[in-house]
C-alpha cells in the first residue's frame, strides 16, 4: 500500500471464517459493486485471513466514505454483513478511556471532547466499555471530557491478538471464525454449555498467551505486549554465528605489538633474524661497538624492561615471536649504523 493511503479495516458482523466465505477473486468483485467499478484502480484490497479481517487502502475520499459504513457483501454462501473503521497513520497517537456500555462509535463523536487540540477519531471496542481515541499529535493527553466529565486517558498499547472463544492466538474474540461453544473462556476447559452459560465446573484461570495461572492478557501477564511470532524455519541465510563475548582480560604485549606492524612485516627479509656466518660477523661488530657485549645480550637487556615481570604460560609463544621480530629489527638498525 501507498504510505499516503487511508487505511480502512473491514470486519464481519457475524461468526464466519472469511478465508472460506470468499472464493478466488470474489472478494474484490463484491467490493467493486459497493464502490463502483470506476474506482477499482484507486483501491488496494489486502485480506488478512489469520486475523479474519480485510484491509483496504485508498486515497479517494468517496471510496473511504462508502467503506466506513455497515454494508452487506455477497458471497457464495450468502450475504455477509460487514462494517469498516478508519485506521489513521502518521503523526497520530492512540489512547483509551472507559465509557458506558450503551455507547456507540457514532455517539462518541458528540460525547467525547478534547479541548486541547484535535480529536481525529473515536471508536468503541465491540460490546465492552472501552473506547479508543486517536489524537492528531505524538503524545497522549492526560485527560479528555466525556459528557463534560474530566476523564483520564490511558495509553493504547498493541497486544498479542488472543481469542478466549477458541483458545488460539492471531485474532480477537469479536471476529472469531471458529468458536468452541463448550469451551470455558477463563480456564480453557471443554465443560459443556447451555444456551447462555457454561456448565458448573472447577475453574482455574489459565492465560492463553503465557500459560500462567491468571486471566488472559491481564495486568499480570508478562507476554501480552510481545509481538506475535510466526512459526516456521528460517528462509534466508545461514544461522548467525554467536558473537565472542569479551573476557575482561587486558590484551597481552605480544598481541598489541604485532597488531601495529604493517602487513607482511613479519615475513620481510630485512626484519628477519640473520643466521650462519652473517650472524657471527654481526655479533663481532656489535661486540666491538658496545664494549664487548654480544648482540643477544644487548637485545635481551633492551627488551627485558619492556616485558612484564610475570608472564603466563598462555602468552609465552606470542612473546617469543614478538621478541624474535624485535631482535631482527634491532640488529638491522645497528647494522645500518655501522655500515
Amino acid at each position: 500500500m501507498n504510505p499516503d493511503d487511508y487505511v480502512i479495516v473491514l470486519k464481519p458482523r457475524t461468526t464466519v471464517a472469511l478465508k472460506t466465505a470468499f472464493q478466488q477473486g470474489e472478494l474484490g468483485a463484491t467490493i467493486s459493486q459497493l464502490i463502483g467499478r470506476q474506482h477499482m484502480n484507486a483501491i488496494t484490497i489486502s485480506p488478512n485471513w489469520e486475523q479474519n479481517i480485510i484491509v483496504c487502502g485508498t486515497q479517494n475520499h468517496e471510496v473511504v466514505q462508502k467503506l466506513l459504513t455497515n454494508f452487506q457483501t455477497h458471497t457464495s454462501k450468502g450475504p455477509l454483513p460487514v462494517h469498516g473503521h478508519l485506521k489513521l497513520t502518521g503523526d497520530v497517537c492512540r489512547g483509551m478511556i472507559s465509557v458506558h456500555n450503551l455507547e456507540t462509535s457514532a455517539s462518541l463523536k458528540h460525547s467525547v471532547q478534547w479541548r486541547g487540540g484535535e480529536l481525529a477519531y473515536a471508536r468503541k471496542l465491540g460490546n465492552s466499555n472501552v473506547a479508543v481515541l486517536t489524537f492528531a499529535r505524538r503524545s497522549v493527553p492526560r485527560y479528555v471530557h466525556y459528557n463534560a466529565e474530566l476523564t483520564p486517558v490511558r495509553e493504547c498499547k498493541t497486544t498479542v491478538p488472543t481469542c478466549y472463544r477458541c483458545g488460539t492466538l492471531g485474532h480477537r474474540a469479536d471476529i472469531c471464525p471458529n468458536p468452541v461453544i463448550d469451551r470455558c473462556g477463563l480456564c480453557g476447559q471443554n465443560v459443556g454449555a447451555g444456551t447462555e452459560e457454561t456448565a458448573p465446573h472447577e475453574c482455574n484461570p489459565m492465560c492463553i498467551v503465557c500459560r500462567s495461572p491468571h486471566l488472559t492478557s491481564s495486568c499480570e501477564c508478562t507476554g501480552k505486549f510481545i509481538r506475535l511470532q510466526q512459526p516456521g524455519p528460517r528462509t534466508s541465510g545461514s544461522p548467525t554465528k554467536p558473537r565472542r563475548q569479551p573476557t575482561g582480560k587486558a590484551p597481552t604485549l605480544g598481541k598489541a605489538a604485532t597488531a601495529t606492524l604493517p602487513t607482511g612485516a613479519a615475513e620481510s627479509p630485512a626484519l628477519s633474524t640473520p643466521s650462519g656466518d652473517a650472524a657471527c660477523n654481526q655479533d663481532k661488530l656489535i661486540a666491538e661497538k658496545n664494549g664487548g657485549g654480544t648482540s643477544k645480550e644487548v637485545i635481551e637487556s633492551s627488551t627485558r624492561a619492556a616485558l612484564p615481570a610475570s608472564v603466563t604460560s598462555e602468552t609465552r609463544f606470542i612473546q617469543r615471536t614478538f621478541q624474535t621480530t624485535i631482535n631482527g629489527m634491532v640488529i638491522q638498525i645497528i647494522r645500518d649504523r655501522l655500515l
